[in-house]
């Protein structure tokens, strides 16, 4: 709880900085520090499509702050942050979690895109074949879809298989020269309060 209240704190005081002085939000804060709020992001649990509305509330906040910063910064963060969670973790999968939800609700990535092979993929995730639509496209946006500018889980985190390990960096990278940033502003907090 603790660790959250600092993450909170520490976007706030980020996005008023840069508001008030202009500026990117980047400009006011380090990687250090934007690799602390990555480490705050709840993870996407085994078997569960529950995450709180508390958890997106502070998973669109940080993806809010990521589309203001500058994209390089932000590939430096994402490889020294997966690196050193390797060195300080024997849970790979739960932290790059993290990442892969964060990608996915920074980015506009469609939800009924055609099944071809001009996708390219990070990381070889479980999906039990859920990331098919009942009509046969596949929501590139998995493990969430968006409602009414909402997102919810629609499927647990089954695992990630083979010896390639999920890339935050160069997913990144590929989402920003292909797709466009997701709008965020239709989001609403439990409160009913746009974030």
């Amino acid at each position: 709880m603790l660790k959250s209240l600092l993450s909170y704190t520490t976007i706030l005081v980020v996005l008023c900085c840069s508001k008030c002085c202009g500026g990117s939000p980047t400009d006011f804060m380090d990687e250090k520090t934007l690799a602390t709020m990555l480490s705050t992001i709840a993870p996407w649990t085994d078997t569960s499509t529950n995450y709180s509305e508390t958890n997106w509330e502070h998973l669109v906040m940080i993806a809010k702050l990521i589309q203001k910063s500058d994209s390089e910064n932000i590939c430096k963060t994402l490889e020294k942050y997966q690196q050193e969670q390797v060195a300080n973790s024997m849970n790979e999968t739960r932290n790059d979690s993290k990442l892969y939800l964060l990608m996915r609700v920074v980015f506009d990535l469609p939800e009924h895109a055609p099944n071809d092979t001009n996708w390219s993929y990070f990381g070889c995730w479980l999906t039990a074949r859920t990331e098919y639509n009942s009509d046969g496209t596949i929501n590139r946006a998995w493990p969430i879809t968006w409602k009414k500018g909402d997102p919810c889980l629609i499927s647990g985190c089954l695992g990630i298989q083979g010896f390639e390990r999920y890339n935050a960096a160069k997913e990144f990278l590929y989402f920003h020269s292909k797709c466009s940033l997701r709008v965020l502003s239709s989001f609403h907090s439990s409160k009913g309060v746009k974030l």
